[in-house]
């Protein structure tokens, strides 16, 4: 699993980084994408568990996700870099082994994948997706700025 820490991740990046995932220790793995984003990018959670020892839907779980709004850039950081511990970590470390042999870990490293791009890839700041805002009018019936 080639990745380094110096930077901030393109989505093409984190899907590459998770296929290694699958490659390197497909005991341990596997990548299910949960929905697809307003630009047709999917969303791809990974479960780490040792299936030899039970399947994940047996196990105690443990949920992570990060960058839930655009620019929170550095939570998938911090996902990506636990994901690498964890599986760099099993056979070596007995704490990471039996943590992943009894327990069943998802992790969900960007959930505004739109967004997280626009917000790197360009000048501007953004909260959250690239979806179309609703016009901005006082009275729209049931609609509150909540909302949006």
């Amino acid at each position: 699993m080639n990745i380094s820490f110096d930077k901030y991740h393109t989505y093409d990046e984190i899907r590459a980084f998770l296929q290694d995932c699958i490659r390197e220790y497909p005991e341990l793995c596997r990548i299910e994408c949960i929905g697809k984003s307003y630009q047709d990018r999917e969303i791809l959670m990974i479960e780490i568990t040792n299936r030899k020892t039970g399947p994940g839907s047996d196990k105690p779980g443990i949920y992570t996700d990060a960058n839930t709004h655009a620019g929170e850039v550095t939570g998938a950081e911090v996902v990506l870099y636990t994901i690498k511990m964890l599986l760099e970590g099993y056979g070596k470390d007995p704490r990471i082994t039996n943590l992943i042999d009894t327990r069943v870990f998802y992790f969900i490293p960007r959930i505004t994948v739109d967004g997280s791009e626009y917000y790197l890839s360009t000048p501007y700041m953004l909260r959250s997706s690239l979806r179309p805002w609703p016009e901005e009018a006082d009275d729209k019936p049931g609609l509150y700025a909540e909302d949006v």
